[in-house]
């Protein structure tokens, strides 16, 4: 398991390296097997600032263009051609001027040169996430939010992160997070644990009704002790932003969307999973906790055929299984660009069940980076009812 040695200082107050926190932990019975040095900006983007959008106007040539007047801190301000649909006047951006560098998929630098589109010269471009490996969006400028002064160098807003490789064992699930693992410091050095605050108000509870967007809710599986769905109306679904997307990244998981990430940043840092269903996929609005039946068969998000037995336990509709509970949600109800309401699952799962259906169809929970995090507790960290925080 990764943990971000930033991440895990925000729990714990240390000035201890990285090398001298690996062996504080490895002391305390958490092997930490390798420190990894990760570069969220490959190759640092040589002459690559943030810069300020001055001015924006409708190319006179091409009705997709637009022709911009970019400060980056230079002696003068540069005229950029740019085909992203979210540029506006105001805005925060990363700029690769004439003569900077930036670095293919393939990991080979290429230098920015001067160009003519349409008959009118750019003096560079304005970048995307997915130009920079710092997320999926290909279609509109990645625009910086932490408002960094401009002509700042991209090397210096985005550090260096640091992760150790721990080994935790199947008595440890209690460690299977940042918080987990700054709990174990904190007893070490003998100092409070700095968890994070909470600004939120639960809904007063609600029967699920026809006029609710839940409209039932059963739990018919011994293998479920407690599980808890929240309805959310209204989501707008799009990249997150830099220091959401920063976090995942820095322990080796793939940013997808705000709504995926969320919920993984939530795993990684509490141990608690969640899960998130598009409301309006879900057949009758109508979610089932329930032992699946022999054959039934379910297209995870990995793209596989999955066949089930009586054994494993699934959440379904009041047609199908959605997921396959505790280890790997379905295509059937995936959060995408399109979803505006979605339940939010909470729940907790008996170990032993889930393990035994990951081990017979195959499945390693492992983070992988295409695909959202899970995370199986072994049997004996728990009970029903219990927060791992």
């Amino acid at each position: 398991m990764k943990i971000s040695y930033k991440w895990l200082k925000e729990f714990i107050e240390t000035d201890h390296s990285p090398e001298k926190v690996a062996e504080i932990l490895t002391q305390t019975g958490l092997e930490v097997e390798g420190i990894e040095k990760i570069e969220l900006i490959k190759g640092g983007l040589e002459g690559v600032y943030t810069g300020q959008v001055l001015s924006c106007e409708q190319h006179p040539n091409a009705d997709r263009l637009k022709l911009t007047e970019v400060n980056v801190g230079l002696n003068n301000n540069l005229n950029i051609i740019c085909g992203a649909p979210n540029v506006a006047v105001g805005q925060k951006v990363i700029v690769a001027p004439v003569g900077s560098k930036l670095i293919t998929i393939k990991n080979e630098s290429f230098k920015i040169k001067k160009s003519k589109l349409r008959g009118v010269a750019s003096e560079g471009v304005m970048c995307s996430a997915v130009e920079l490996e710092l997320g999926q969006d290909a279609d509109g400028l990645m625009i910086l939010s932490e408002n960094p002064k401009i002509g700042t160098p991209i090397a210096n807003l985005f550090e260096k992160e640091v992760s150790l490789e721990l080994e935790i064992t199947a008595n440890r699930g209690d460690c299977l997070s940042h918080i987990g693992v700054a709990r174990e410091m904190a007893a070490y050095y003998e100092k409070d644990l700095v968890l994070p605050e909470l600004n939120f108000h639960a809904p007063i509870f609600q029967e699920p009704s026809k006029e609710n967007l839940i409209h039932s809710l059963s739990v018919d599986s011994e293998n479920c002790p407690y599980y808890n769905l929240l309805a959310i109306r209204g989501v707008k679904v799009g990249p997150s932003p830099e220091w959401l997307s920063q976090r995942l990244e820095s322990v080796g998981a793939r940013s997808i969307n705000n709504i995926v990430d969320i919920t993984n940043f939530v795993l990684l840092e509490t141990g608690q999973p969640l899960h998130a269903f598009d409301a309006n996929k879900i057949v009758d609005q109508s979610i089932q906790v329930r032992q699946a039946h022999d054959g039934e068969k379910i297209i995870t998000l990995d793209g596989i055929e999955r066949v089930l037995d009586s054994d494993m336990m699934v959440i379904a509709d009041s047609k199908n299984a959605l997921v396959i509970a505790g280890v790997m949600g379905s295509v059937d109800a995936e959060v995408d660009e399109s979803t505006v309401d979605i339940f939010l699952e909470s729940a907790w799962f008996k170990p032993g069940n889930i393990r035994s259906t990951a081990r017979r169809l195959g499945y390693i929970p492992i983070a992988r980076k295409d695909l959202p995090v899970m995370l199986i507790l072994p049997e004996s960290i728990l009970e029903p009812g219990e927060r791992l925080i």
